[in-house]
């Protein structure tokens, strides 16, 4: 509308409030939206879903999990009385990553054997202390490995070895 160039970015799978076509969100939203000069899309199944929307311009800027030919998963982990899972990125609330970890003492509580292996480095120190915290409070300790920051085959490794990825 004011002749600025304007760009946005999905970074998760949906416009909610577009769900629903119906609505003065979804009125003003869509209009919004395509006033925007180029959305980006982190993969071409979330740009497929938008095209009804017909923004004016999408861009699928691959979310960088390359994934190389030669990475084997320990298929036994599939059959270990232990669920491995898996989770790679900044260490962050905004992340999830305390929800997860809050979840790994339900698991617990519920006699459901979980292993968490996390890679990554923590966004805050304050958020880190809070999490070591509630994992000393609750005794979760045994159940979660914190590599973190990790890079290639070292951290294709730790893919491997997990049959779940958060």
């Amino acid at each position: 509308m004011f002749k600025i160039r304007l760009l946005g970015e999905l970074p998760g799978t949906s416009f909610n409030f577009l769900e629903s076509r119906r609505g003065i969100e979804y009125i003003i939203g869509l209009f919004l939206l395509r006033q925007v000069s180029e959305v980006r899309f982190l993969s071409n199944s979330i740009s497929d879903r938008h095209k009804k929307y017909k923004f004016r311009k999408s861009v699928v800027i691959d979310n960088g999990v390359y994934v190389p030919n030669d990475v084997l998963t320990n298929t036994n982990i599939y059959y270990d009385p232990t669920l491995k899972m898996m989770y790679i990125g900044v260490l962050s609330y905004s992340k999830g990553i305390f929800n997860s970890i809050r979840a790994l003492k339900l698991c617990r509580d519920s006699n459901i054997n979980v292993h968490f292996d996390i890679v990554g480095e923590w966004e805050s120190a304050k958020e880190k202390s809070n999490v070591d915290q509630f994992i000393r409070t609750n005794g979760l300790s045994e159940m979660i490995t914190f590599h973190g920051r990790r890079l290639d085959q070292e951290k294709w490794n730790i893919f491997g070895a997990n049959a779940i990825l958060l």
